[in-house]
């Protein structure tokens, strides 16, 4: 992966295994390595070098080099600490076609009742969706959308409300939610259209940024260095149109705009994504790259999501999005404990 990074323009060095070290502005550099600036995080400067060497440089400095990256996520009313502990989102889909519980949770009465089963789980958020983003699904605008969520919202009380997340692409939907009182947006576009960014801008709601394209990478074209690059000029863009960072959480999008082993891939090298110094959210939960690698059903594919929700934080996740909540809070609490 390093002469993919370096044709991203990257400074990782030829030979051995490169490391990466991020301090803040002005705050002197290292000796023998290289520095860059990620456009979305200009606080920062990261130095490139050998991982042995930055590794000494960090033992002489003190710096805890094998730590988790810490990052808060600002939510209306509180902020959330992700250093030694994960967190889990729970899904829950009130569609009548998504690939996984879509049609199972048809009325608000069963909708609300589940979500309350994510939160008392010990889910951080429940995350809910009215369109459904499968392979070959079929778009609906945002009034539709609004039609599937509102009595659900309706159903809910204000405490159970603050820890919702709408995952929607609509900026119309997300306005009409966050005044309902929604904590955070979770935007699987990957580039917010304008009343998404209006909203984002003048509310404190958080909000999810996950990587994708109109289309996906052509064949032979993926590249972790070319995603990283892309997904940086598109959210510094999203900075600079007043959307608080604190507010934001990244996702890399498993299965979006990319597939197959190109999603082993991103997981291989999700501690790249920490370059952003913004908490990282993996949603791998009952998606089809797992079902190649177990030949599961979808409705079988929860323990080796398990599995993956424990890999995920040691590689360097805050939040896990998953369907199973209580398995993946048990699983996060194991990763924590070997890490």
């Amino acid at each position: 992966m390093v002469p993919e990074l370096v044709s991203a323009g990257f400074p990782l060095p030829d030979g051995g295994e490169a490391a990466l070290v991020g301090l803040p502005v002005g705050s002197g550099g290292i000796a023998g390595a290289t520095p860059f600036s990620m456009e979305s995080a200009p606080h920062l400067v990261w130095w490139a070098g050998r991982r042995q060497e930055l590794m000494a440089w960090c033992d002489m400095t003190g710096e805890e080099s094998e730590r988790q990256w810490p990052t808060a996520w600002t939510l209306p009313g509180r902020s959330v600490m992700f250093h030694r502990d994960g967190a889990v989102v729970g899904v829950l889909n009130v569609t009548p076609d998504s690939f996984s519980d879509g049609g199972r949770y048809v009325t608000p009465g069963l909708q609300a009742d589940r979500v309350r089963a994510i939160l008392h789980d010990g889910a951080l958020l429940a995350d809910v969706g009215a369109e459904s983003t499968r392979p070959g699904h079929t778009p609906i605008d945002a009034d539709a959308e609004w039609r599937r969520l509102s009595p659900l919202l309706e159903a809910l009380g204000p405490s159970e409300l603050g820890r919702l997340s709408i995952d929607t692409r609509h900026g119309e939907t997300a306005r009409r939610a966050v005044k309902s009182g929604v904590a955070a947006i979770n935007d699987v576009s990957g580039r917010p259209d304008p009343v998404m960014r209006e909203v984002l801008a003048s509310d404190s709601v958080g909000y999810v940024f996950m990587f994708n394209r109109d289309e996906p990478f052509p064949p032979g074209t993926f590249g972790i260095g070319r995603m990283l690059r892309e997904m940086d000029e598109k959210m510094a863009s999203l900075l600079d149109g007043g959307v608080s960072r604190d507010r934001v959480a990244v996702d890399p999008g498993l299965g979006f705009a990319y597939g197959g082993d190109e999603n082993l891939a991103v997981l291989r090298h999700l501690r790249l994504f920490r370059l952003f110094d913004r908490p990282l959210l993996v949603g791998g939960s009952r998606k089809r790259f797992v079902g190649r690698i177990t030949g599961r059903a979808v409705g079988e594919r929860d323990p080796a999501g398990t599995a993956l929700a424990a890999l995920m934080r040691l590689y360097g996740a805050d939040l896990i999005r998953t369907h199973s909540v209580r398995d993946a809070v048990d699983a996060l609490r194991v990763a924590e404990a070997l890490a």
